[in-house]
């Protein structure tokens, strides 16, 4: 007899606090920059995020395996999807506040057409090259480069963000076509095996005498980013995948910048002028669009490597061009 699964009661406040971890995150990487260097938490951040998701894969054991070909992707994909991605955004993090920070790093759906597009051949619609306009406008909004370097957020910092947003769809685009279905949740503790790996040793090259405080505020960072907003959102998200189309899940999940920007200005007094206002709704106007829209990618099929068809990573610009919109295909890693 199967068991049967949680109520829709109880997957809404799952789906909402899933929300709140990944907005709160942002909050606790701030937190945590206080006492350690962008590079160290980051790596640290990775490896406890490691250990809670492979004591989960313990007691919820999967009988899904990947391929050797298929390990060799999600490792080499970790690099941008965990690495770049993380040590961009925790580096950025010491500059700009933490709501504004939520806000440019979400701008991964407009990267995922972009990237879709010159990597895939794949053909997006007129109102997600539209949104994506929208949404690059909207940072624009936020940064005003036109103040100078007196402007409210240095550009090096907007770059790094940029540059994480686009890491992170980066290894989303090129996974898609190699991996799919249940094999995800394993792939993904391959991407932070490798990512968190390529962190320490940029850590160790760059911050090799780190200044660490351990004061209850980093452990509560570390356990918050690391257990709380990785691991355990992690474990829902992928049981929301398993009863929903992922275009469904993704659509709300872009709650997670509002969640963070409010937090910031109950916390730390964050404060927006108009100008940033409009590019924050111009970022999440557009990044909403092109997730709601966006086609499943989880669908229970077996990885094209699994039959010995498809390209490798090396390989990935020569797929077949599939018409797609947005970021609710293979979302990996997730702030």
């Amino acid at each position: 007899m199967t068991r049967p699964g949680p109520s829709n009661w109880l997957l809404a406040v799952l789906y909402a606090g899933m929300i709140v971890a990944w907005g709160l995150n942002f909050i606790f990487v701030k937190i945590g920059l206080a006492s350690s260097p962008p590079l160290w938490l980051a790596a640290v951040r990775t490896f406890i995020g490691i250990a809670g998701i492979a004591a989960g894969m313990l007691i919820w054991r999967s009988d899904v395996q990947l391929t050797g070909r298929e390990r060799r992707d999600a490792l080499l994909l970790g690099i941008p999807t965990t690495g770049v991605f993380f040590g961009l955004w925790f580096s950025a993090a010491t500059q700009v506040p933490p709501g504004e920070t939520a806000v440019v790093v979400y701008t991964f759906p407009l990267w995922v057409v972009v990237l879709s597009f010159l990597l895939l051949g794949e053909r997006a619609r007129g109102w997600a090259w539209a949104s994506v306009v929208v949404g690059f406008l909207g940072v624009v909004l936020i940064e005003q480069p036109w103040t100078g370097a007196s402007g409210p957020i240095p550009p090096t910092a907007i770059g790094e963000l940029l540059g994480a947003a686009a890491g992170w769809a980066l290894g989303t685009v090129l996974l898609k076509s190699r991996i799919r279905g249940g094999a995800l949740r394993t792939a993904n503790v391959y991407q932070l095996l490798s990512g968190g790996a390529v962190l320490l040793v940029v850590a160790v090259l760059f911050e090799p005498h780190p200044v660490i405080s351990i004061t209850p505020a980093l452990i509560a960072s570390l356990l918050w980013v690391g257990l709380v907003g990785t691991s355990l959102a992690y474990a829902v998200w992928f049981m929301l995948l398993q009863r929903f189309p992922a275009s469904t899940v993704s659509t709300w999940a872009f709650l997670t910048p509002v969640v963070a920007l409010v937090a910031s200005v109950v916390i730390f007094g964050e404060r927006l002028n108009a100008l940033q206002i409009v590019g924050v709704a111009a970022v999440l106007a557009g990044a909403f669009v092109i997730a709601r829209t966006a086609p499943s990618e989880f669908d229970p099929v077996e990885s094209p490597a699994r039959e010995g068809k498809g390209p490798s990573v090396e390989a990935a610009s020569n797929t077949i061009p599939r018409r797609t919109g947005g970021s609710g295909d293979s979302q990996t890693t997730r702030p």
